[in-house]
């Protein structure tokens, strides 16, 4: 008897083990369910052509750049001038304030030194108007440059996705406020020279009034 019950428990437990194998056998291959990869676009050859216009632009770009670095010292030059024209009047003025009280052959010394400070600020002067003429000038051919190739990109699908394009417009913003800085320094420096040249003259016309007496 025990015989018998040892045999069908043998059988049901081969059974069993038959039944798990065919559980696995009959169990989907995770890598043939797995998602299907996605189809990825292939890049762009770093050595792709730019699209037509692109040279334009791309000297319209070099162009802006190099007259907004050249905005800063400009300025800087502007200052440098008016200054030595605000130190001539100076000198000038102090020459001038001596002339009653020196001797005749003192103030030969002191009109030699204002007529020396009248030829620096005239030569500031010079050196302004030729700097503000310049600048004029290339602020508005680099101006119209500009905005002929910002026109030729926003015309253009191929040339608006060029880089060049992009960053021409943020130079333009700039050369815009570049620009406007530079003509309000120079009309600020005109009148500093008017201010000015009135007391040069002021002390051209005392030391001549000394002379006289």
């Amino acid at each position: 008897m025990n015989f018998r019950v040892a045999v069908i428990g043998l059988a049901l437990l081969v059974a069993a083990c038959e039944g798990k194998r065919a559980d696995v056998s009959t169990m989907p291959d995770a890598a043939a369910t797995a998602a299907p990869a996605v189809a990825v676009a292939p890049a762009m050859p770093a050595d792709a052509p730019p699209p037509e216009g692109a040279e334009a632009v791309d000297a319209a770009l070099s162009a802006a750049k190099a007259f907004n670095e050249a905005a800063a010292p400009a300025l800087t030059a502007v200052g440098e001038q008016e200054a030595k024209i605000r130190a001539a009047a100076a000198r000038a003025l102090a020459a001038a304030r001596g002339a009653e009280s020196a001797a005749e052959g003192q103030r030969t010394g002191l009109t030699a030194r204002v007529s020396a400070a009248r030829r620096e600020a005239d030569a500031a002067r010079k050196s302004l108007l030729d700097g503000q003429a310049k600048w004029k000038v290339d602020g508005e051919t680099q101006a119209a440059a500009v905005q002929a190739a910002v026109e030729a990109c926003n015309g253009n699908e191929a040339l608006a996705a060029y880089a060049g394009c992009a960053a021409l417009a943020a130079e333009q913003t700039l050369m815009t406020t570049n620009i406007e800085a530079l003509a309000a320094r120079y009309q600020a420096a005109d009148a500093a020279y008017a201010a000015e040249r009135a007391k040069l003259e002021e002390a051209a016309a005392s030391l001549a009034l000394a002379a006289l007496r």
